[in-house]
Formats: C-alpha cells, structure tokens, sequence
C-alpha cells in the first residue's frame, strides 16, 4: 500500500504529481490509501511511503567481505533530456514492470540474496558506496567492467538515477 505526502506550488503541479503516482500505483497493482496534500508550498516535495510483505527481505547492510557486487538494470531506455535519469520503466507495460521487481524478490526468496541497494539519485557508484558503508565493508571496483547501455558514456552512466537498478551483494558459489 501507498502513502503520499505531496507539497506542490499549484493545484495544476499536484494534479500532475498525484496523476503520476495514481498511474504508476495501477500499473504495479499497489493501492494508494492516503496521504496529504499541501498546494501552496515554497519548496515544492513529494514523499512516498510503501508498505507491503515480503518472504525474505533484502538489506543494505549485510554485504560480507568475499561477495561479489552484481549491477541488475534494464538497458531498454533513454536518458531523460536536462537530468540524469535513465528511464527504462515507463514503456513497460504494467505486468512487465512487476516482473523486473519479481526477478529481484525471487532472488531473496530462494536465498541467493540477503543484501541489495536500489540505484538513487547519488548514482550507481554513490548507491554503491552506501550499501558498503552501511555493511562497514569496501571493495575494489573495476568501473570499464559495469554493464550500461551501448550509448550511454561512462562517466555519465556512473552518476545516472536508473528507474530500475539494484547492486545486490552476493556470496560467492
């Protein structure tokens, strides 16, 4: 379940923003419950809060010295123009979308994963480095050997927000 708090500068700007979380919510068959709605903010924000049960859950602080870190994301997208956001989602159809996100939860229900770290705004070396500061490990990356679309240029590629990337921490074997 989805609870939004959206602060907007306009009605139009949150009519917008709740368009968006109400589609996205549909397509990934997450019901929205509540939230707030504030129109006349100085600092225009948006918070999203989801609850749900998973089988196995996936942490951010369990990498374990000797794991190997495994990039998953989808090279079907296109940089979003003025950001550096990789949008592979939005062209996916709604059970397409769920299946990514299944692919990641199967790999905890089965026991190849107990640690992973979404892809955030710090990018994929900066998510990196929280998922090893938070498990108090580090490790030695080789940044030509990180998977990215054929176009995309590695020094912009390492700082990209993907809407679907994941570093999983996994044990070797």
């Amino acid at each position: 379940a989805v609870v939004d708090v959206v602060f907007s500068n306009s009605t139009e700007n949150a009519s917008e923003i709740l368009r968006g979380i109400r589609d996205n919510a549909e397509r990934y068959g997450v019901p929205v419950v509540g939230g707030h709605i504030t129109t006349d903010a100085e600092h225009p924000s948006l918070a999203v809060f989801i609850l749900g049960k998973a089988k196995n859950l996936l942490t951010s602080f369990g990498a374990q010295e000797g794991d190997d870190l495994v990039f998953i994301y989808n090279p079907n997208g296109k940089f979003v123009s003025g950001f550096n956001f990789w949008d592979s989602s939005s062209t996916l159809e709604g059970r397409e979308a769920v299946r990514h996100l299944e692919e990641i939860s199967s790999l905890a229900d089965d026991g190849t994963a107990d640690t992973a770290k979404d892809v955030s705004m710090a990018g994929l070396i900066g998510s990196v480095l929280m998922l090893l500061e938070s498990s108090g490990k580090g490790a030695d990356i080789n940044v030509e050997s990180i998977p990215r679309p054929f176009e995309a240029p590695l020094g912009e590629w390492l700082l990209a927000f993907p809407s679907y990337g994941f570093i999983l921490s996994l044990r070797p074997g």
